[in-house]
């Protein structure tokens, strides 16, 4: 039941964004992060592409109810809470959408 659940949240959320404007899904988002592991990704990048759009959101929806896909770990926790959960799924929604309580991913939740 959980995981239906927050399927239908992520289709809710993805339905949402493609009737509100995304135009500024990716600006103000150009920090890069370097895990010492020789691991660098981008917060909210979730697919490792390179930009932070809808297909990131896909992803960490997929990942959130169990689909076998492959995300960057260390950028799952979008909230910065230390906790991967739906509230990360919802925070990297309102981003994109340009929310003002999601302007920015909190880069510093993921330096190690």
């Amino acid at each position: 039941m959980k995981k239906l659940f927050g399927f239908l949240l992520a289709v809710c959320l993805v339905a949402m964004l493609v009737v509100t404007p995304i135009g500024v899904a990716a600006e103000g988002n150009d920090v890069d992060i370097d895990m010492g592991e020789g691991v660098v990704f981008t917060p909210g990048d979730i697919n490792n592409d390179g930009n932070v759009n809808l297909k990131d959101l896909v992803m960490i929806a997929q990942y959130q109810v169990g689909w076998e896909v492959e995300p960057v770990i260390a950028a799952l926790d979008t909230n910065a809470d230390d906790v991967f959960d739906l509230e990360d799924v919802t925070y990297l929604a309102k981003h994109l959408a340009g929310w003002p309580e999601a302007e920015d991913l909190n880069a510093d939740a993921y330096v190690a």
